[in-house]
């Protein structure tokens, strides 16, 4: 897990302790150089979207059904 990732409980003071460590100096400062370990030169998008076709061909034919759940 990236040093970016916030965990904490779904309490009120366990949110209260991410959001003061989200908008800490040292914090930000980490934000500014831990994106570059998943960067990696750029159209990541298109790079996942590859691995995922390579990986697992879809051959999805004709469309979707709309069950009308909601």
């Amino acid at each position: 897990m990236a040093g970016s990732i916030i965990q904490c409980k779904p309490t009120k003071e366990d949110i209260r302790k991410a959001f003061d460590k989200l908008y800490s100096k040292e914090f930000q400062d980490l934000m500014k150089s831990d994106y570059k370990i998943y960067y990696k030169g750029g159209n990541v998008a298109q790079k996942i979207l590859d691995i995922i076709k390579s990986k697992m061909p879809l051959n999805i034919k004709g469309g979707f059904y709309d069950l009308g759940i909601s």
